[in-house]
């Protein structure tokens, strides 16, 4: 009976309603590939959203790093300033050259054999300084560094005599010395050459004193 009563839809509301419907699922049940493009937008949103956040805070940290970095460089400049300053005023015939010869000595090692290595390594030391001196036309440093070569060479002759190690490793050293001090006679500046003299002269007095020990 209510089927009778229920009023006949007329064909074209029936196409109408066919119609709704269709717009309806398309805008409420969206296709797959809608949905994945939905999808991606949201998530590109959000990316957005935390690389914003995080931009200060990397940004603090990128400044902050390079901030570090220039005062570990300012503070590497001064200690070198500071460093090159200490070896120019240390160096033959600088102000500081007589302390750092004192230096060395009071630091040498007590064991006899040890000190004579130490005495050894500084007279190379003095030796190179005084072909770097002569090299560059420093008449004042070769004559320090020549003058310290003696000096030291008579203290080390008299500490490693009565210790055959110790007189072996002086001779060996001088042996190879004498030569370069022979070269120094000829080529330092005229005004350290007393002192290349001297140096040459107490070499071989020393390998002539080692010798017949």
């Amino acid at each position: 009976m209510d089927d009778e009563m229920r009023d006949p839809i007329e064909p074209g509301e029936e196409e109408l309603a066919r119609r709704l419907q269709a717009y309806a699922d398309a805008r409420m049940t969206p296709s797959d590939e809608a949905t994945a493009r939905m999808r991606a937008t949201v998530e590109t949103a959000l990316g957005s959203l935390g690389r914003a956040a995080h931009e200060p805070a990397a940004a603090t940290r990128r400044f902050g790093w390079r901030r570090s970095a220039a005062t570990l460089l300012a503070g590497g400049l001064t200690l070198a300033i500071v460093a090159g300053a200490a070896a120019y005023s240390t160096r033959p015939g600088a102000p500081f050259y007589a302390a750092r010869l004192w230096t060395e000595a009071v630091n040498l090692p007590t064991a006899i054999v040890v000190r004579a290595q130490a005495e050894v390594d500084r007279l190379e030391r003095r030796i190179q300084e005084a072909r770097d001196a002569s090299d560059s036309g420093d008449a004042g440093a070769a004559d320090a560094a020549l003058i310290a070569y003696s000096t030291i060479l008579t203290e080390a002759a008299s500490e490693v005599d009565g210790f055959p190690d110790a007189m072996a490793m002086l001779e060996a050293t001088l042996t190879r010395e004498v030569v370069v001090l022979a070269f120094l006679v000829e080529t330092v500046p005229e005004p350290a050459m007393i002192a290349a003299t001297q140096a040459l002269q107490t070499c071989n007095m020393t390998l002539d004193e080692l010798n017949d020990r």
